[in-house]
Protein backbone atom coordinates (compact mmCIF):
# COMPACT_ATOMS: atom_id res chain seq x y z
CA UNK A 1 0.00 0.00 0.00
CA UNK A 2 1.34 3.35 -1.14
CA UNK A 3 2.03 6.35 1.50
CA UNK A 4 -1.19 8.50 0.12
CA UNK A 5 -3.23 5.30 0.06
CA UNK A 6 -2.46 4.47 3.71
CA UNK A 7 -2.83 8.07 4.92
CA UNK A 8 -7.11 7.94 3.15
CA UNK A 9 -7.60 5.09 5.35
CA UNK A 10 -6.13 6.37 8.73
CA UNK A 11 -8.36 9.27 7.84
CA UNK A 12 -11.53 7.49 6.78
CA UNK A 13 -10.86 5.49 10.76
CA UNK A 14 -10.84 8.99 12.56
CA UNK A 15 -13.82 9.52 14.74
CA UNK A 16 -15.06 12.82 15.67
CA UNK A 17 -16.70 14.39 19.53
CA UNK A 18 -18.66 17.12 18.56
CA UNK A 19 -19.96 19.46 21.84
CA UNK A 20 -23.97 20.42 21.16
CA UNK A 21 -24.50 21.84 24.39
CA UNK A 22 -23.55 22.21 28.62
CA UNK A 23 -26.47 21.88 31.37
CA UNK A 24 -26.09 23.78 34.19
CA UNK A 25 -24.72 20.74 36.21
CA UNK A 26 -21.97 20.77 33.95
CA UNK A 27 -23.33 17.23 31.85
CA UNK A 28 -22.23 18.04 28.25
CA UNK A 29 -24.26 16.79 25.56
CA UNK A 30 -22.01 15.80 22.39
CA UNK A 31 -22.18 14.07 19.27
CA UNK A 32 -19.77 10.82 18.46
CA UNK A 33 -19.45 8.98 15.20
CA UNK A 34 -17.89 6.18 16.36
CA UNK A 35 -21.05 4.02 14.71
CA UNK A 36 -20.38 5.91 11.23
CA UNK A 37 -23.73 8.72 12.10
CA UNK A 38 -23.41 11.25 14.52
CA UNK A 39 -25.50 10.22 17.64
CA UNK A 40 -26.43 11.75 21.04
CA UNK A 41 -24.26 11.06 24.11
CA UNK A 42 -24.25 11.89 27.77
CA UNK A 43 -20.72 13.01 29.47
CA UNK A 44 -21.05 12.98 32.73
CA UNK A 45 -19.14 15.79 35.52
CA UNK A 46 -17.94 12.12 36.77
CA UNK A 47 -16.57 11.05 33.59
CA UNK A 48 -19.32 9.03 32.78
CA UNK A 49 -20.51 8.48 28.98
CA UNK A 50 -23.84 7.61 28.17
CA UNK A 51 -25.28 6.53 24.87
CA UNK A 52 -28.66 8.37 24.28
CA UNK A 53 -29.11 7.23 20.69
CA UNK A 54 -29.03 4.63 18.45
CA UNK A 55 -30.82 6.02 15.37
CA UNK A 56 -30.66 5.23 11.83
CA UNK A 57 -29.25 8.49 10.65
CA UNK A 58 -27.24 11.57 12.33
CA UNK A 59 -28.61 13.21 15.02
CA UNK A 60 -28.52 16.31 17.38
CA UNK A 61 -29.59 18.09 20.34
CA UNK A 62 -29.91 21.17 22.97
CA UNK A 63 -30.96 20.72 26.60
CA UNK A 64 -34.03 22.13 27.48
CA UNK A 65 -32.81 24.49 30.41
CA UNK A 66 -34.06 23.55 33.90
CA UNK A 67 -35.45 20.24 32.97
CA UNK A 68 -33.82 16.99 32.16
CA UNK A 69 -35.01 16.32 28.75
CA UNK A 70 -32.82 17.18 25.11
CA UNK A 71 -34.69 18.48 22.50
CA UNK A 72 -33.40 15.63 19.34
CA UNK A 73 -33.21 16.51 16.15
CA UNK A 74 -33.14 13.84 13.87
CA UNK A 75 -34.53 12.23 10.79
CA UNK A 76 -37.16 9.81 10.24
CA UNK A 77 -35.49 6.45 9.02
CA UNK A 78 -33.13 8.14 6.17
CA UNK A 79 -35.45 10.73 4.54
CA UNK A 80 -33.23 13.89 5.43
CA UNK A 81 -36.44 15.39 6.80
CA UNK A 82 -35.78 16.67 10.19
CA UNK A 83 -37.90 16.42 12.94
CA UNK A 84 -37.90 17.39 16.79
CA UNK A 85 -37.96 15.01 19.80
CA UNK A 86 -37.39 14.83 23.33
CA UNK A 87 -36.22 12.76 25.31
CA UNK A 88 -34.84 11.88 29.30
CA UNK A 89 -31.44 10.94 29.57
CA UNK A 90 -31.99 9.79 33.18
CA UNK A 91 -34.32 7.14 31.07
CA UNK A 92 -32.19 5.57 29.31
CA UNK A 93 -30.86 2.88 29.78
CA UNK A 94 -29.40 1.68 26.55
CA UNK A 95 -29.39 3.80 23.52
CA UNK A 96 -32.84 4.66 21.79
CA UNK A 97 -34.10 4.41 18.44
CA UNK A 98 -37.30 6.96 16.85
CA UNK A 99 -39.34 4.50 18.95
CA UNK A 100 -37.70 5.97 22.31
CA UNK A 101 -38.04 9.54 21.80
CA UNK A 102 -41.21 11.42 22.47
CA UNK A 103 -42.68 13.34 19.13
CA UNK A 104 -42.30 17.11 19.48
CA UNK A 105 -42.62 18.66 16.04
CA UNK A 106 -42.89 16.05 13.72
CA UNK A 107 -44.52 16.30 10.27
CA UNK A 108 -42.73 14.75 7.43
CA UNK A 109 -44.21 17.58 4.73
CA UNK A 110 -41.41 19.81 6.50
CA UNK A 111 -38.09 20.27 7.77
CA UNK A 112 -37.82 21.00 10.77
CA UNK A 113 -34.78 23.16 11.98
CA UNK A 114 -33.50 23.12 16.13
CA UNK A 115 -32.33 26.65 15.75
CA UNK A 116 -32.22 27.39 19.71
CA UNK A 117 -33.50 25.94 23.20
CA UNK A 118 -34.74 28.58 25.12
CA UNK A 119 -35.81 28.83 28.89
CA UNK A 120 -38.80 29.87 27.70
CA UNK A 121 -39.21 26.95 25.19
CA UNK A 122 -37.58 25.96 22.23
CA UNK A 123 -37.22 27.62 18.96
CA UNK A 124 -37.39 25.52 15.81
CA UNK A 125 -37.96 26.84 11.93
CA UNK A 126 -40.25 24.40 9.55
CA UNK A 127 -38.84 25.36 6.17
CA UNK A 128 -41.47 24.87 3.67
CA UNK A 129 -40.28 25.46 0.42
CA UNK A 130 -37.33 27.56 -0.12
CA UNK A 131 -35.68 27.56 -3.75
CA UNK A 132 -33.03 29.10 -5.52
CA UNK A 133 -35.00 30.88 -7.25
CA UNK A 134 -36.77 32.96 -4.48
CA UNK A 135 -35.41 34.52 -0.73
CA UNK A 136 -38.31 33.97 0.89
CA UNK A 137 -39.58 31.06 3.01
CA UNK A 138 -42.35 30.98 5.25
CA UNK A 139 -41.59 29.20 8.57
CA UNK A 140 -42.83 27.97 11.89
CA UNK A 141 -41.66 28.93 15.08
CA UNK A 142 -42.61 25.98 17.99
CA UNK A 143 -42.63 26.39 21.40
CA UNK A 144 -42.06 23.29 24.41
CA UNK A 145 -44.15 21.83 25.44
CA UNK A 146 -47.22 22.35 23.14
CA UNK A 147 -44.95 22.21 20.13
CA UNK A 148 -47.75 24.39 18.82
CA UNK A 149 -46.18 26.73 15.56
CA UNK A 150 -45.77 30.14 15.52
CA UNK A 151 -45.29 32.05 12.14
CA UNK A 152 -42.21 33.31 10.73
CA UNK A 153 -40.84 33.66 7.83
CA UNK A 154 -37.22 34.71 6.53
CA UNK A 155 -36.27 37.18 4.56
CA UNK A 156 -33.01 38.06 2.78
CA UNK A 157 -32.83 40.59 4.96
CA UNK A 158 -33.34 38.39 8.17
CA UNK A 159 -36.20 37.24 10.32
CA UNK A 160 -39.38 38.46 10.56
CA UNK A 161 -41.76 37.27 13.44
CA UNK A 162 -45.52 36.76 12.69
CA UNK A 163 -45.72 37.92 9.22
CA UNK A 164 -48.90 39.22 7.93
CA UNK A 165 -48.73 37.34 4.47
CA UNK A 166 -47.08 33.56 5.67
CA UNK A 167 -48.49 31.28 3.28
CA UNK A 168 -46.97 27.31 4.62
CA UNK A 169 -47.15 24.33 2.56
CA UNK A 170 -44.89 21.21 2.19
CA UNK A 171 -41.10 20.88 1.10
CA UNK A 172 -40.38 20.98 -2.66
Amino acid sequence: MDETTDLLHRLLEVTTWRAFDVDAQGRILAGYDGSGTVQLVELRPDGTRVPLTALSGACHGRYLPGTRRVVVSHDAGGDERAQLSLLDPDAVTEPVGEDGLVPLVHDPAYIHGLVEVLPTGGSSTRRTGATASTSTSSSGVSTVPTGAPRPCSTTAAGWSAAPRSATTGPAR
